[in-house]
């Protein structure tokens, strides 16, 4: 939380039709709409290895590989299949954060998809966020001016306890985004150092 990321991720949507333009990608690539949802939080980090390596990294995601603060906000899941589980505050029991159910995952990118997408989309409940998480591994777009071979991205988007225009959200949002911000920039930022690493070995570089 001292430390300003090595590199920004955080998309601006404040700029005027970028959010309407995330709102429809987001529906066409995941197939869900987060049009009504009052936060659309999505950051984006370029990280130079495969896509296929980095979705088999994130597969063997540990909450004490290093880059995931693991003794602050932890992830308890029911069975392997990562399906059901919660987020909970220092890993306990009475402080669920919030509740997450699979809604979809795609492991294996269809043939016809020129982005060679992989990801994963949970919906959010049981806490302060009402809606849906997804993490989305892609190929570069060259023409959007994007360098490194992968593109990975970190959305979440929801309604504070499933409440639309609440009052609260002023006061609520604006700390919500300083800690999420700073802590998700960090988080991708070592996941990328991490796959880089792993790139070495496997591809002999």
């Amino acid at each position: 939380m001292l430390r300003s990321p090595a590199e920004a991720t955080r998309l601006d949507l404040a700029v005027p039709g970028k959010r309407e333009t995330y709102d429809r990608r987001v529906l066409e690539r995941l197939g869900v709409s987060v049009a009504g949802h009052e936060v659309l939080n999505i950051h984006r980090i370029g990280i130079d290895a495969p896509p296929e390596l980095v979705w088999d990294e994130l597969q063997h995601w540990s909450p004490d590989g290093g880059y995931w603060p693991g003794g602050i906000v932890r992830g308890q899941w029911e069975g392997e299949g990562l399906e059901h589980g919660s987020i909970r505050l220092l890993g306990l029991s009475f402080l669920p954060l919030f509740r997450l159910d699979l809604v979809r995952r795609q492991e294996t990118p269809p043939p016809t998809d020129p982005d060679r997408a992989r990801y994963v989309l949970y919906r959010c409940s049981g806490g302060y966020p009402i809606g849906v998480f997804s993490i989305y591994v892609r190929a570069r777009i060259v023409a959007e001016g994007e360098v490194e071979p992968t593109q990975m991205f970190f959305m979440v988007s929801f309604d504070f306890f499933g409440r639309k225009h609440w009052l609260g959200t002023r006061a609520v949002r604006p700390l919500w985004e300083s800690i999420h911000d700073r802590v998700t920039s960090q988080v991708l930022n070592r996941f990328k150092a991490h796959c880089q690493e792993a790139r070495a070995p496997r591809g002999g570089a």
